[in-house]
């Protein structure tokens, strides 16, 4: 973590002093897990910092947080006491929430007219992604077997994905659908019925110039 830290401070100081075209980008969103056992869904805010490389390739760093939206579920519980009926279903919530730090790069694939530019992203970067689980339920009298418990992970992760980016008098409007790995790292040897997020992530954002280029100064 830490080194991922001082890896993103040292491109932010390198992208500050940089005489190439910079951009402060507030983005939001949506996104829905792909796999099919899972049904989680999250709304997503963030921010990013984008530094043209040249004509056809940007850098930018992102900072994304990912807001769950509760899935419902259920599941059985077990009388502990033999006066009552044997079984009792209980409501069950997940909630999955993320937080993403990423270093990413647009790729130009196609321009149309002046303001009008299709790219291609590539996403790197480390995701922190907790999913808890609450039941509703009588735990005096009834007892779940193997119920599902709150799991989080830190690690690693990649991205790919398409962008549409148009360019106004002051800035850029842009959006993006990109589909993202879930962190990797080990996996949980405690029986589940979900696993982490494997998101279609689903934004838009603008573009706020804070340096202009050599050719728009003169």
């Amino acid at each position: 973590m830490k080194k991922l830290i001082a890896l993103l401070f040292t491109l932010h100081v390198l992208m500050a002093y940089s005489s190439a075209q910079s951009y402060i980008e507030p983005i939001i969103g949506y996104q829905l897990d792909l796999k099919k056992d899972n049904k989680f869904k999250q709304f997503n805010a963030g921010l990013q910092y984008s530094i043209a490389l040249g004509k056809s390739h940007e850098l930018f760093l992102m900072c994304l947080n990912s807001f769950s939206t509760p899935y419902h579920g259920t599941d059985s519980s077990f009388a502990i006491n033999p006066s009552l009926p044997l079984v009792q279903i209980v409501k069950k919530d997940i909630r999955v929430k993320a937080l993403a730090f990423a270093v990413g790069q647009r790729f130009t694939l196609k321009t149309i007219g002046t303001n009008n530019t299709f790219f291609f992203l590539l996403l790197t970067g480390l995701k922190i992604e907790t999913a808890s689980v609450t039941y509703t339920y009588n735990k005096n009298d009834y007892t779940i077997l193997n119920p599902d418990v709150t799991r989080k992970r830190t690690g690693f992760y990649m991205g790919f994905g398409l962008e549409y980016v148009r360019t106004l008098p002051f800035g850029r409007m842009f959006a993006n659908i990109h589909i993202d790995t879930p962190p990797f790292g080990k996996g949980n040897v405690y029986p589940s019925s979900f696993s982490f997020m494997t998101p279609l992530s689903m934004n838009i954002g603008y573009s706020i110039k804070l340096k202009k280029t050599s050719y728009e100064k003169k």
